[in-house]
């Protein structure tokens, strides 16, 4: 937490106030998208998803911290955070009523269209702080921002490929794709045949005391790069109101920041963070990922 003591000059202009506010709260979160002074003071409605690598109670928690730095860094300025499932966006998408969508949320379902706010400032001011080589990509169509990744990966119960890696046209034959909790939960309970997956799931795999210390995990690349999977997307209603997208936008410019990204996914590693202090931070608390970090360096510099 930081804590700032101001002797202030009572015979200075506001106008130096503001403006010293300003460049202070910049330093301190590293994007600001607007003069704070050009936003009226309320409380958004923000809506994220249970990540796979927290309990709802620890997401509770870690979201509760997020919103009580947010609000000291922007005092009037406040987020009520709901963690959303499949049923909160039914409700909402046979509503036609605008309030009754969230004015910021992260991984929308594809089936719910909502229109969706430009974020190309945002984009603007992030700069070599972020890993996110696909950078310009995004920026040709901004409307959402990416505030983790992962790779594709294999988990193998055959310890030797500890610390190696696999071209993905040499995947083992007798692997399978996971892409459910279902299939996950088949190889925490017999990690015997090899399954296709991604990091995002080493922290579950670690956890499980069957499976922790007895499984490995390989990268899969091509010409000894791997692809990024970007994930948590950040999007912004755009039918809110102006006032209501600008306070949204300063809740992105704080959930990219270096103390956000630590909270999010270093502290519960799963997917990882695209801030580089955050991410060097993750690599080097667990040894597991040191064969992506090597990786990382190969793909785009991250320190």
């Amino acid at each position: 937490m930081i804590h700032l003591n101001l002797k202030l000059n009572t015979k200075l202009k506001p106008e130096f106030f503001c403006c010293l506010l300003f460049v202070m709260i910049s330093l301190i979160t590293s994007i600001v998208l607007v003069n704070l002074y050009s936003i009226k003071k309320q409380v958004i409605t923000v809506w994220m998803p249970l990540p796979d690598s927290m309990t709802e109670q620890d997401a509770q928690s870690t979201f509760e911290r997020l919103t009580d730095h947010f609000e000291e860094l922007y005092p009037g300025f406040g987020i009520t955070l709901s963690i959303y499932d499949e049923t909160a966006w039914t409700a909402v998408s046979v509503s036609s009523d605008p309030e009754e969508f969230p004015v910021m949320w992260i991984n929308p379902p594809e089936e719910v269209e909502i229109p969706k706010a430009d974020l190309s400032e945002i984009f603007q001011r992030l700069d070599s702080a972020y890993y996110i080589p696909d950078l310009l990509e995004f920026s040709e169509s901004p409307d959402q921002i990416p505030l983790s990744w992962n790779i594709p990966v294999v988990y193998s119960g055959d310890l030797e490929h500890k610390g190696k890696i696999i071209d993905k046209s040499n995947l083992p034959a007798d692997s399978q794709n996971s892409d459910s909790d279902t299939d996950l939960n088949a190889f925490l309970e017999n990690p015997q045949n090899p399954i296709v997956s991604d990091s995002s799931r080493l922290a579950i795999i670690e956890h499980t005391p069957r499976t922790s210390g007895a499984v490995c995990m390989i990268p899969v690349t091509e010409n000894n790069l791997f692809e990024i999977q970007y994930q948590d997307y950040c999007v912004i209603h755009a039918d809110a109101d102006k006032n209501s997208q600008k306070i949204a936008a300063l809740w992105i410019g704080y959930l990219l920041s270096e103390q956000a990204q630590q909270i999010l996914y270093t502290e519960h590693y799963g997917n990882f963070p695209v801030q580089k202090s955050a991410l060097s931070e993750t690599f080097s608390r667990h040894q597991a990922l040191s064969v992506i970090a090597d990786l990382a360096s190969a793909r785009g510099n991250f320190l």
